[in-house]
């Protein structure tokens, strides 16, 4: 994911190489003032851990009428498929 980032995913990283959205080349607290700015809270902590993460939650890659299995899978199928 941060590779994306940080390789056209995000346009102020473009434009600034730092990220306050993403946490990209900015401090922690940086970031997590700017999620909360917006009305967000971080995913993560400042070690990198996920926050509340919960090992029973079921990977939405492993269900198939998830979204990303349906809809996203067909539309790429698309593009790649020309």
């Amino acid at each position: 994911m941060r590779y994306c980032r940080e390789n056209g995913g995000d346009r102020e990283f473009e434009r600034n190489k730092a990220s306050l959205r993403y946490g990209l080349s900015v401090s922690y607290g940086d970031h997590v003032a700017h999620l909360r700015d917006v009305g967000l809270t971080p995913e993560i902590d400042d070690a990198g851990h996920f926050i509340d993460f919960d090992s029973n939650k079921n990977n939405p890659l492993q269900d198939k009428d998830h979204a990303f299995n349906s809809f996203y899978h067909n539309e790429a199928k698309k593009l790649f498929d020309l």
